[in-house]
């Protein structure tokens, strides 16, 4: 490993999340707003057709999204809860420390900050679940680059929709793969939407 290597794995291995406590509502961008250049793709787990009712699929489809380890739980957007209506994955299937990722493309040299809402897992079987789940990015050749421990709202059987929002980190490579991992064996933890990798400089 290079010195520089070295360094960035001492300094960029862990990060810390900014939660915005108040809870998630409608946001509607002015008209005049440029659109943001997000690198990840099917950030809301778009489906056609749209999963009906409440309900969920298990490893459900959600591409470009690969599952890490178990996989995830695809929910639909009555399951989900969300404000905007947006479907969400579950991190926590048939009570396994689940997992999801995608592989990103960024520009080496280019300055990015990841976003994303989570909730507890609404279901009314959850209540008092630990849904404590990490986020990291890491290099094509296994380097972390970005990693943070996130913890959600108790689970109450209720969504709660927060957003976290990622300090600025540096890509290195063309090549990036963004993974959200739960960290506990119930089958009901953190639900995931709406997922942003801008570049801010």
């Amino acid at each position: 490993m290079t010195e520089h290597r070295k360094i960035r794995s001492r300094i960029v291995v862990a990060a810390t999340a900014m939660l915005l406590a108040v809870p998630m509502t409608v946001q509607t961008a002015p008209a005049s707003a440029a659109p943001e250049e997000n690198l990840v793709e099917n950030g809301t787990f778009v489906t056609d057709p749209m999963l009906s009712g409440v309900t969920w699929r298990n490893n459900g489809p959600a591409a470009p999204w690969q599952k890490a380890g178990a996989g995830y739980d695809l929910l639909s957007a009555d399951f989900a809860q969300h404000p905007n209506g947006y479907q969400a994955v579950d991190l926590g299937p048939e009570f396994t420390g689940g997992g999801i990722q995608q592989r990103l493309t960024p520009d080496p040299g280019a300055w990015y900050r990841l976003s994303f809402q989570h909730s507890p897992d609404a279901w009314g079987n959850c209540v008092g679940q630990n849904v404590d789940f990490t986020v990291e990015f890491a290099d094509d050749d296994g380097t972390t680059v970005l990693s943070a421990d996130i913890k959600p709202h108790d689970a109450d059987g209720k969504a709660h929709w927060r957003k976290a929002v990622l300090r600025t980190f540096k890509a290195y490579t063309d090549t990036l793969f963004l993974k959200f991992k739960g960290n506990t064996s119930t089958s009901c933890q953190a639900a995931i939407t709406n997922v942003k990798v801008i570049e801010v400089g």
